[in-house]
């Protein structure tokens, strides 16, 4: 080591006037309030939000690349792969709309050239505003899509508008040196830990649900995840013991890791925890970005001046060992909350009043927010998704449905089922059955495609449902008309009510009502992957028979209502599409309009008497028209041997049968 500098004349000097600042600004003891602020304000190392920065704009680039990857196949899939162009949307967004697929294709280009401007630091403010915009609007289009990360994300881009994040190790400095900053304000460091810390916690509390702590969802998550080419991991996966280690051991480190990073001793075991839990959900879950953006953002839990204390050792290692400096930190490290008694502010500025009041009000809504349910809403919300979204509530329930939604028509006097899987794509398809936003949505939207002038039809849910593998129960009131219900009025009275839990059918899957024989440590576990298999097996069994049961007592209620309990009146339930040609084109990403009434090629254009009228002649007509106009338009095209049949499947019930153009592009 090189020898220390003797403090010169003008060092000496320095030092002096710097201290006779100090007493002019700061004063001994304060106020709890007084104390906090001068906490808060007190200058340390701004080199780790830079790095952050540069953290950040990696995995978002790297996000914006998998949709534009295989040719935009992510956001094709994710925006455009429904038949009628459905998108389910969030309250008070309804005005957002999807644009086309260059427009789309656009913005995401836009964003990953975003994402590098905010890595290098140059035009860091307008890239990071762009880039919180696009990744809002791409999260508020399609609600059926809502990820909790992405919701994070979306917060996250809008905390990093307000910090200064390009105040070194960016280009910005390196052209123009005078807008380097080396500290920043304590306040910032505070407020997005605090972020990170309250996710984290809520992440853990709710997890402490009669479901999770007897290892519910994951017992039969993890049987289904088992087919890694590691033959250790296949066979821990399938075991009762690992349902315990992941729920419990999950909810453990969720509740506790944002406390361990804030204490010394506690830190590496902490970061230990992280790489471990966080990499383990990407093996076994592949939950997209989240692992990778969390142990990013554990960074932020490092001492402030990391990065320059990294690089002022790697640069020291180049020199011999004679040449080497001792690394000095830019800021007072040792300034604690113990300190601002002897050193306190004097008078506090009405900005930093401000700046101190935003801080903390953001914060309680961003604590309070996640805790409505608890306030607003009845029931359990893991059941009826009251105050479920933005409220961390992570991998938390698996709804297992068997559903169908029925039309009855009052133009044609007609009662039918409605084919949602070719409707909407199949993520909607899904959680149009388990989720109650999107139940009613899904009913809104169905009414809007049949309607006919002011004939809006009456539309029908019939839905059972089995939450964390409880016994199955049904999820809807199923005679009520959810065309006239409000999309946004929750609590919805049409929801059932979860039924408590059997505790003498699942109380011992309780840890703490287990016979403790250390089995699991003996190597004598339960496997668990035949039950699930069975399971699998018997959900198929059951969606058939409640399919024919939902039918027959959708037309039980309909004869009741409009033909005086004549069965007969009803006649069989087919299952019967939209007009075709309100198909989107997915190649030019338009609707198309048709005259009223709507062409229903099953049920005719005209109210019928159904006892007399063949509509199966206009049906064949329609196929025929169908399948000739396809067979131009391939010929147009040079594709020879063009021999394509019509699709045709079964009605639920079995009773009756629907065309089904998947192939048919109509111009």
């Amino acid at each position: 080591m090189g020898k220390p500098k003797k403090k010169t004349a003008a060092y000496v000097e320095e030092e002096k006037k710097r201290k006779e600042e100090e007493k002019k600004k700061y004063k001994e003891g304060g106020s709890l309030y007084s104390r906090a602020i001068t906490w808060m304000f007190e200058e340390e190392d701004a080199a780790y939000i830079a790095f952050y920065r540069i953290l950040w704009g990696l995995v978002m680039s790297y996000e914006m690349y998998l949709f534009m990857a295989h040719d935009f196949s992510k956001t094709k899939g994710s925006y455009f792969s429904s038949p009628y162009g459905w998108n389910c949307k969030y309250l008070w967004f309804e005005w957002v709309q999807r644009g086309t697929l260059f427009q789309m294709e656009a913005l995401v280009i836009s964003m990953f050239v975003a994402g590098i401007f905010i890595i290098v630091g140059y035009w860091y403010i307008y890239a990071q505003i762009w880039f919180f915009l696009g990744i809002t609007y791409l999260f508020l289009i399609e609600s059926s899509m809502y990820l909790n990360h992405m919701y994070l994300v979306s917060c996250i881009c809008f905390v990093m508008l307000f910090l200064p994040c390009d105040c070194c190790y960016s280009l910005k400095t390196y052209w123009n040196p005078k807008a380097r900053r080396d500290t920043i304000p304590k306040y910032y460091l505070f407020f997005i830990r605090a972020l990170f810390i309250i996710v984290y916690t809520f992440a853990g509390i709710v997890k402490m649900n009669e479901d999770w702590l007897r290892a519910e969802p994951l017992r039969h998550w993890l049987n289904h995840r088992m087919y890694y080419p590691v033959p250790i991991l296949n066979e821990f996966l399938k075991m009762e013991s690992a349902a315990y280690v992941f729920s419990y051991g999950g909810m453990i480190y969720d509740f506790t890791v944002g406390f361990l990073f804030l204490f010394d001793s506690t830190f590496y075991l902490a970061l230990l925890m992280t790489l471990g839990f966080h990499c383990t959900n990407k093996l076994v879950f592949n939950i997209g970005i989240f692992p990778w953006l969390m142990i990013a953002s554990t960074t932020i839990f490092f001492d402030p001046d990391w990065p320059r204390r990294l690089l002022h050792y790697r640069s020291q290692n180049k020199k011999p060992k004679s040449k080497r400096e001792k690394y000095k930190p830019n800021y007072n490290k040792k300034f604690t909350w113990k300190d601002t008694k002897k050193r306190c502010l004097k008078t506090i500025t009405m900005k930093q009043h401000f700046i101190f009041f935003i801080i903390f009000a953001f914060l309680a809504v961003w604590l309070l927010f996640p805790l409505r349910h608890y306030v607003l809403y009845p029931g359990n919300v893991v059941w009826n998704e009251h105050g479920h979204k933005y409220s961390w509530r992570m991998k938390l329930r698996d709804k297992k449905t068997f559903g169908n939604m029925y039309v009855y028509h009052p133009y044609y006097k007609r009662a039918f089922e409605v084919p949602v899987a070719d409707i909407a794509n199949r993520r909607q398809a899904n959680k149009c059955y388990n989720n109650p936003w999107m139940t009613i949505q899904f009913a809104h939207y169905i009414a809007d495609l049949y309607r006919v002038d002011d004939h809006i039809p009456e539309v029908y849910a019939h839905i059972e449902c089995k939450v964390n593998y409880r016994p199955l129960q049904p999820y809807t009131k199923h005679w009520v008309d959810l065309a006239k219900e409000d999309s946004w009025n929750a609590p919805y009275h049409w929801l059932t009510t979860l039924n408590p839990l059997n505790m003498t059918e699942f109380g011992n899957q309780y840890p703490w009502r287990f016979e403790w024989n250390f089995n699991w440590i003996r190597g004598k576990d339960i496997d668990n992957s035949w039950n699930t298999r069975l399971e699998t097996l018997e959900r198929q069994k059951l969606y058939i028979e409640y399919s024919v049961e939902h039918t027959e007592t959708f037309k039980q209620f309909i004869a009741e209502k409009h033909f005086g309990g004549d069965v007969t009146k009803v006649g069989a339930i087919p299952v019967v599409e939209p007009d075709p040609r309100l198909r989107l084109s997915r190649s030019k990403n338009r609707k198309f309009h048709t005259t009223t009434p709507i062409y229903l090629p099953q049920l005719g254009t005209l109210p019928l008497n159904f006892d007399n009228h063949d509509y199966e002649s206009d049906w064949r007509d329609y196929e025929q028209s169908m399948l000739r106009a396809e067979q131009a338009r391939q010929r147009e095209r040079g594709i020879p041997n063009y021999n394509q049949q019509p699709i045709f499947r079964e009605g639920g019930s079995g009773e009756g049968r629907g065309f089904n153009p998947k192939n048919i592009n109509i111009k």
